[in-house]
């Protein structure tokens, strides 16, 4: 086989590990910095994934509401160094704990409940399939909706 050859099959290999639904389920559920996005993005019609991606950017939406709680808390005197202190432990301890179950229940093929955060997910994607609707404009096909008969 030439080098251009074996080039073609690890790129290709490659590209169908990037793409399958193990890979992506990992992915979207490691506690990067919205890496549920992609996942959400172009997988969104997989229920399994667009689940472990719901789960993923709620948690992300809970570290980023405490840390922004604990810039607010700042600036109280005497204690509001603590208390965002306290705010931001607590902030990364719960993303690093929530993504790693997430993990576990993706590694061990489990169904994915989480009861505190199950209502949030729901709320996330009514939301996301209100606004995935067609615009009244872009539903027109025919020449007579536009208006000219003739």
């Amino acid at each position: 086989m030439s080098l251009l050859s074996k080039i073609k099959n690890y790129t290709q290999s490659f590209y169908n590990f990037i793409t399958s639904e193990i890979f992506l389920s990992y992915f979207s559920a490691l506690p990067l910095f919205f890496s549920w996005l992609p996942t959400i993005t172009w997988k969104y019609e997989n229920k399994n994934l667009r689940d472990i991606s719901l789960y993923s950017c709620i948690h992300f939406i809970g570290f980023i509401s405490l840390i922004v709680i604990a810039v607010f808390i700042v600036n109280l005197p005497f204690i509001g160094g603590y208390l965002a202190n306290l705010f931001h432990t607590i902030g990364i301890l719960s993303y690093l704990g929530l993504s790693v179950f997430l993990i576990y229940l993706v590694a061990t093929q489990k169904k994915i409940v989480i009861p505190i955060v199950s209502r949030y997910k729901d709320l996330l994607e009514e939301f996301i399939e209100g606004q995935s609707k067609t615009a009244p404009i872009a539903q027109l096909d025919r020449a007579s909706d536009y208006g000219s008969e003739g």
